[in-house]
This record gives structure tokens, sequence and C-alpha cells, in this order.
């Protein structure tokens, strides 16, 4: 099988920190195209953003519901990617096996999920026997590949959510699932994945106007040639600044000083990583977004990169403090 050159390409990416460009005069209003980009930004922003923060503060099945549908669409731009690879990912197969390993995190049977995993990885690759298109080895790969990332990874926001209360009995009697609703709408867990957003938007945000302002030392130029040091100094601070601010502000009473710094901390170290990841893929297969399902933004995968990268490193953080 011939071996298929990687297509890395060197195209500026909508979301990257940039370094100010004079090409018009100073003052001079920005080009149509990019006063209706970002006007289209802002307006989806303005309605998005509270809907995403209230039932993540909500809880209860509209925030698993909104989470399994997210978790699901970037699971479908990732296959896009692959498809422009020229690979054929099992869709329908790999979408439901991340759907139901979600579902074993809403019903907290985490336990239950290697299994469900391995069994769904041996039905991927005896599929693939009666699959007559692209190549075998790079489908199963990209398959299982969205399954674990970002399907899984985003899943994870519904086992923080839950707070780490343990379900007594089966989770499929009626006690079990009056306990699971009671662990989604725990207001402290609920106060705390809302912070757990504004962290990482600040961190988005701060670092994108830092780098505009002061950005002069490229962070990964070969994956991202506008993202700076200063973006990502910058986004570090206002990670650890809105953490610690939550921390006084709301009502998370677990949430010391300590573990506020921790949270902002770990989202500006790893938050940009997520970023940069989904970079990588995107001009691997040659795309600037991941769609263009979001107006202004690209796709779902990436207004939610940071969050796929990020989710299951504060998932174990917070597996260990429970510890």
């Amino acid at each position: 099988m011939p071996r298929r050159r990687s297509r890395i390409v060197s195209e500026p990416m909508a979301e990257d920190q940039a370094n100010p460009i004079p090409s018009a005069e100073p003052g001079s209003p920005p080009p149509t195209g990019k006063r209706s980009n970002l006007f289209a930004r802002v307006a989806v922003g303005v309605v998005a953003g509270p809907v995403v923060l209230g039932l993540s503060w909500l809880g209860g099945w509209p925030f698993v519901a909104m989470i399994l549908l997210l978790a699901g669409l970037c699971q479908w731009e990732f296959y896009g990617l692959a498809r422009a690879k020229g690979d054929a990912p099992n869709r329908p197969l790999g979408l439901t096996l991340g759907l139901l390993l979600n579902g074993l995190f809403a019903f907290r049977a985490p336990d239950a999920i290697l299994p469900v995993l391995l069994v769904g990885a041996a039905a991927v690759l005896m599929v693939e026997l009666w699959r007559r298109v692209g190549s075998p080895l790079h489908n199963v790969s990209a398959t299982l590949s969205g399954v674990l990332y970002p399907a899984l990874t985003l899943g994870s926001a519904i086992a923080i959510r839950t707070g780490f209360a343990p379900a007594p009995g089966s989770a499929l009697t009626p006690e079990a699932l009056l306990s699971v609703e009671r662990g989604f709408t725990d207001p402290a867990m609920g106060a705390f994945f809302v912070l757990l957003l504004l962290t990482v938007w600040a961190n988005d945000t701060v670092a994108y106007f830092v780098g505009r302002a002061f950005g002069r030392h490229r962070l990964f130029e070969r994956v991202s040639p506008k993202k700076s040091w200063e973006g990502f100094a910058g986004g570090f601070v206002g990670s650890v600044l809105v953490a610690g601010a939550g921390a006084v502000a709301l009502p998370i009473p677990w949430l010391t000083a300590g573990y506020a710094v921790a949270l902002g901390m770990l989202v500006g170290l790893f938050g940009p990583m997520g970023d940069l990841v989904e970079s990588l893929l995107k001009r691997d297969a040659g795309v600037k977004d991941s769609s263009a399902m979001i107006p202004g933004h690209g796709g779902f995968l990436d207004r939610f990169d940071s969050l796929a990268f990020l989710l299951p490193l504060i998932y174990a953080w917070l597996y260990w403090l429970a510890r």
C-alpha cells in the first residue's frame, strides 16, 4: 500500500492570536467580510453562551442531553476530517458507540466503560470485513479514534457534573435513577462546571487579545503560525484570575484558594494544547474549519477543542481529590 503524504498546510486559522499587521490606515474600519464575520461570532456567543451556562448550572437530564449532542456533533466533524484525508470511518457505528459510552457516564456506571469499549472495538473490526471502501486499517483507526476523542473526552463532562457521588444499587433501578438526578442537580458542582467554562473562555479571550497586542515570539509555528508565547502567558494569567474570583463569588464550598489556583493553572497550561491539537488535525486534513455549522465560528469541534482536551484532565484531578 503506497504511503500517503501528510498535508500539513500553513495558512492561518481564524482563532489564532495574531500580531497586528498594518494593512490599512490606522483607525480605518475592517473590511466588510470581517465585520460580518465578527457580527456573526458575537451574535452566536450572545445567544449560545447563556444557554450553555444555564444548562450547566441547572444540571439534570437537559445538561446530559446537551453534552451528548455536543459530543456527537464534534465526533461527526472529526470523522469529516478523516474523510478529508481519504479515510472512510464507520460513522453510524462510531457515533452509536460514543453515545453508548457517554450514556454510561450519565448512569454513573464508569466500570462498564472499558468492557463496552472493548466489545465495541471488536464490532468495528468485524464490520469492516463487509465494508469494501478505502483502507481497513485507516478506517478502523479513524472510527475508534473518534470514539475516544472527542466523544468520550467530552462525555467526561457528565461525570464531572455528577459530583462523584456513587449511585446506590443497579443503574437501571428507579432508586438509582433518582440518585443520578440528584447528583446532576447538585448546586456546588453546577457552579463548579460554570466556573470551569468561564475559566476556559477567559483563557481563550485573554490569550487572543494579548497575542494581538504584544505577540512576538511564536508558540508552535509549525502547527499554528500566529499563536505566541505572550498570548499563552496572558491566557494563563487570565485563567488563574478568573478561577480565583469564581472561588470567592460562586457557592462552591470545597473549592479552596489553592484548588482554584490549581484549576486555573490546569486550564492555562492545557487549554491551549487542545487548541493546538485540533489545529494539527485540521492542517493535516487541509481544511480551515472542522465544519461550517456555527456561523462565524466554524464547527463545534473548533469551539470546544480546548474542553475536549481539558475535561479528562479535570476529571482525573477531581477523582484524585475525591479519594
